[in-house]
């Protein structure tokens, strides 16, 4: 639950001023994918190699997906209304 609620605290003093943009999510999922495609097909060439490049697939492809769907939570939320973070900041304490 602490992590939870300090998520929705970085949210509501992030973005309680401004919208979150949309193109952040576009560029985040883009760049994911992308070096996914790469990834995969680096697997499909030598899969011998699938252990040596598990953390550069981690930081690559993983992380800029879990940052994009991160931010489509912040901006998904914010859309309800414009006091929603404070009102989900608040439920998760």
């Amino acid at each position: 639950m602490r992590l939870r609620s300090a998520f929705w605290r970085f949210a509501h003093e992030r973005y309680q001023s401004r919208a979150p943009r949309w193109q952040w999510e576009l560029i985040a999922f883009f760049w994911a994918g992308l070096f996914g495609l790469a990834y995969l097909g680096g697997l499909l060439a030598d899969f011998r190699g699938t252990l040596a490049i598990l953390p550069g697939a981690i930081l690559f492809v993983v992380t800029p997906a879990l940052l994009g769907w991160l931010h489509r939570l912040i901006r998904l939320e914010q859309n309800k209304g414009s006091d929603a973070l404070y009102r989900k900041r608040i439920s998760c304490r």
